[in-house]
């Protein structure tokens, strides 16, 4: 019975919907979360091993990415190109 549901798109009105209250939420929730962030309690160690494991897990993953395309027919800037991309982004990725 659920596959009908979605073969004959009875979830637009939901998405639709959900789509508005996303619109309205997005900015609270992102502003509450920024707010909620109080730097002069931050202690630099604790900043500094942040920083430091998003550098290695981004060294990580640009390696990952690159050694998996080796067997391919990809030149080097093709390689690159793709590995460079598949770093994340400072996007919402939900849109």
């Amino acid at each position: 019975m659920a596959a009908f549901g979605i073969l004959n798109n009875s979830w637009a009105p939901v998405a639709m919907v959900m789509s508005l209250v996303w619109q309205v939420f997005e900015p609270l929730l992102f502003g509450l979360v920024g707010a909620e962030v109080s730097v002069e309690y931050m202690n630099t160690k604790v900043v500094g091993m942040g920083i430091a494991s998003l550098a290695i897990s981004l060294v990580i993953r640009l390696l990952t990415t690159y050694l998996g395309l080796l067997g391919n027919d990809l030149n080097l800037k093709e390689r690159l190109f793709i590995a460079i991309a598949w770093l994340p982004k400072a996007t919402v990725q939900v849109r």
